[in-house]
């Protein structure tokens, strides 16, 4: 063996090896405990290293997007010796996805040493890439350099939804056109990502999306409820740097609209009299107005009459003899006709 101090490189001129010295390099994943898992089975680090924080189980070599982390140990061997006093030149690590380069934040700590051996400790986080091909490599001159033969597999996050209205998912049913719906997105990790919230009506896909960055353990984004036929199926789904989108459903319900006459419960109407029209509709319905028609003995007195909603009342004069009926909608949904005879 050789003692190397920084003016003896290049670190591969050791005497008495068949074969020129490489660093190894073994990677660690951080597990959700806290410690760190060995993800490459075929070179785990040496146990001369007394690596502290380590699992006692391994990891597969599998990446979660923007969630993982690794630690990269780059071990320069026992055949490179050390003087206790001399700098050892740190290694430059380079990541590729499918043979390109690629641009991965990587911080290399201090030297740390075991005696005369020397080892560096490199962390990195999974790249927002998906690949079945990442690789590690580790150079410190053009002699003394490593490729990690195990590839990495990076994949997308899970997803995780449900609807806050809904706390049981098999039967939730809401109010079409009235309020909000509060879509709960959870994500692993501990850094905001953004996730493609999409929706469709009765299998129509509707072609307006919402990016939305979500904050780990979970965010909560808003949707409006839409107006659609009461029994409409209203599917939220939600995909994470295109992974599988998990996706939850509602039924739709048409919302309650009703109206009364001012005289009511008893109307003894006559032509040419007054008669307030009260309009009722659910507290946040989207519509603002409310359209009126009314028809004496069929042929229309008014069509499509707009009314706001705040207040929500009319006055209506009373038409000729004959049967009058009175019609609302409110968003396209219809209250139940009033038909009044005028004598």
């Amino acid at each position: 063996m050789k003692r190397l101090g920084l003016l003896l490189l290049p670190l591969c001129a050791c005497e008495g090896l068949t074969t020129p010295p490489a660093p190894a390099l073994s990677v660690l994943k951080r597990m959700p405990e806290g410690c760190f898992a060995v993800a490459t089975p075929e070179s785990p680090p040496a146990d001369a290293l007394q690596l502290f924080g380590t699992c006692t189980y391994q990891a597969d070599p599998t990446l979660m997007a923007n969630v993982d982390e690794a630690v990269v140990v780059v071990d320069y061997g026992p055949d490179v010796e050390f003087d206790t006093t001399a700098d050892v030149p740190p290694p430059t690590l380079t990541v590729t996805i499918d043979g390109a380069p690629a641009d991965v934040p990587i911080r290399i700590g201090t030297v740390q040493r075991v005696g005369s051996r020397a080892y560096f400790e490199a962390t990195l986080r999974a790249p927002a890439q998906l690949t079945n091909d990442l690789r590690i490599r580790a150079q410190v001159n053009a002699g003394f350099a490593t490729e990690l033969a195990q590839p990495f597999a990076v994949v997308a996050p899970p997803v995780g939804l449900s609807l806050f209205e809904c706390p049981d998912a098999a039967s939730c049913e809401l109010t079409a056109a009235v309020g909000e719906a509060h879509l709960v997105v959870s994500i692993p990790g501990d850094q905001p990502q953004q996730v493609t919230v999409r929706q469709s009506l009765g299998g129509v896909d509707d072609p307006h999306v919402i990016d939305a960055t979500i904050t780990p353990p979970s965010s909560t984004v808003a949707l409006p409820v839409p107006t659609a036929p009461d029994g409409t199926t209203w599917t939220i789904s939600a995909s994470l740097l295109g992974g599988t989108p998990p996706s939850v459903t509602a039924i739709l319900r048409a919302p309650l609209i009703t109206t009364q006459l001012s005289c009511a419960p008893s109307c003894a109407l006559t032509t040419g009299q007054q008669v307030g029209l009260h309009i009722f509709a659910p507290a946040g319905i989207h519509a603002t107005q409310a359209f009126v028609t009314t028809r004496l003995n069929g042929v229309p007195q008014l069509v499509g009459e707009p009314v706001a909603l705040d207040p929500g009342l009319v006055a209506l004069t009373v038409p000729g003899r004959g049967t009058w009926t009175i019609d609302v909608s409110v968003a396209g949904y219809s209250a139940p006709t009033i038909v009044q005879n005028i004598p």
